[in-house]
This record gives structure tokens, sequence and C-alpha cells, in this order.
């Protein structure tokens, strides 16, 4: 059975083979990184909506996700 982490696997894996070096040189833009510091102060305080916890959410699937294809991307250059 295939479960939502063997998908963020595949995922991080076709990401790190495409240029290793470019996933490793990703980064969140200013406000990208903005917003998430607004959700995650929001959410310590209880102060989140429903739709901004679910907007909290994909941003933490997201890095999540990349900091994977950033480690297969350190091992592909090895």
């Amino acid at each position: 059975m295939t479960t939502i982490y063997s998908i963020y696997d595949q995922l991080a894996e076709i990401i790190a083979h495409a240029e290793p070096e470019k996933v490793l040189k990703m980064r969140a833009s200013e406000d990208v990184q903005q917003r998430f510091n607004v959700l995650l102060e929001k959410s310590k305080n209880e102060e989140i909506s429903r739709q901004e916890r679910d907007e909290l959410n994909h941003f933490v699937m997201v890095e999540r996700l990349l900091r994977l294809a950033k480690v297969r991307a350190e091992c592909n250059l090895a």
C-alpha cells in the first residue's frame, strides 16, 4: 500500500535528480517566508483560522519535501 510518505519520497527523488546543484540552492522567497512566519506565530498564539491552518500545513509539507530532495541531491553529488 502506498502511503503519503512514500509519495513524498518518490517526489523528492525526482526533484533531487533533476539538477542536484539547483535543488541545493532552493530557498523560499522573502514573501513566502514572511507569510509562513505570520502563520506560524498565529498558530503558536492559537489565533489561526481553519483556512490559515490548512495553508500552514501545506507550507510544512512542501518544506519537508524539499528537505528530502536536498538530502538526496547531496547524496547524488557525492
